[in-house]
């Protein structure tokens, strides 16, 4: 018995297959773009460090590395002296940045100070704020001897609890925002003391790595959240999308269902 000989061509696919496995893959590689294309390139982040360090009066320097490369981009010290002649204690808490650095501020011609900002969580720390070089009073007092409990505590920042320190430092020859977390404490007149005495506590600090990118004060995180957003309206307007990966995966007959709901002209192929 004489046996056929086999064809050296392969089985040819059916029109109708083929033309699915041909829509099939523009498909999958029109849906690759289409998430590529809604993903968002990677954003800000911020670099949150808590802490908690006491600075007390005419103790050591609390020093701040914001971005911990080894520069102590500020420091925060508590002192209080007495007058040459014993006749007034006068006590200051005040912040001194590195050289470039600066701390959000104003100066009080009423007492010839620097000062700094005592602000509130939410506040924006960017190019639009105010930045005089030089160390910033937060807090200042005293009391005078030849009055008993004659004491006075006065400036921004006197007996507040979370009020943020606005920064402005450099990396790289790049400024960067950053904040700093403070509760202040300056004693009244009363018994066992006189008053105007001066201590804080650090409670933490943040800074932006992105170059002069705005940060609020308080925030310990960056509200874009980067790669991976896909636009929520793929979700409420199919119509408007293209194939979906669910559609894909249900092979030409899913692919098949998608093209007729985009194109009224096309009818899929009964089965």
């Amino acid at each position: 018995m004489k046996t056929s000989p086999s064809s050296s061509k392969p089985a040819n696919l059916s029109d109708s297959l083929h033309q699915h496995v041909h829509m099939y893959a523009l498909a999958a590689s029109a849906a690759g773009v289409s998430l590529l294309a809604t993903a968002q390139p990677g954003e800000a982040e911020i670099i949150y460090t808590p802490t908690h360090q006491s600075i007390i009066e005419n103790g050591p320097k609390v020093y701040l590395d914001l971005d911990g490369d080894g520069t102590r981009d500020f420091y925060i010290r508590a002192t209080f002296t007495t007058t040459s002649f014993a006749t007034w204690v006068k006590g200051a808490l005040a912040v001194t940045p590195h050289k470039g650095d600066m701390i959000m501020g104003y100066f009080s011609a009423s007492q010839s100070l620097h000062v700094a900002n005592a602000l509130p969580a939410g506040a924006v720390i960017g190019s639009k704020g105010k930045f005089p070089r030089g160390r910033k009073v937060m807090a200042y007092g005293g009391y005078q001897f030849a009055s008993t409990y004659n004491g006075f505590c006065e400036g921004p920042w006197v007996n507040k609890k979370n009020r943020y320190l606005g920064l402005k430092f450099n990396i790289g020859g790049q400024v960067h925002f950053g904040w700093a977390r403070l509760n202040e404490t300056c004693t009244k007149p009363g018994h066992n003391h006189f008053g105007g005495e001066n201590s804080a506590v650090l409670t933490g600090y943040a800074y932006e790595t992105i170059a002069n990118k705005a940060i609020t004060a308080g925030q310990e995180q960056d509200s874009d959240q980067g790669v991976g957003q896909l636009d929520p309206t793929s979700f409420t307007q199919p119509e408007q999308s293209p194939a979906t990966l669910g559609a894909l995966a249900k092979g030409a007959r899913g692919f098949c269902i998608w093209r007729e709901r985009k194109d009224s002209s096309f009818v899929c192929e009964k089965k």
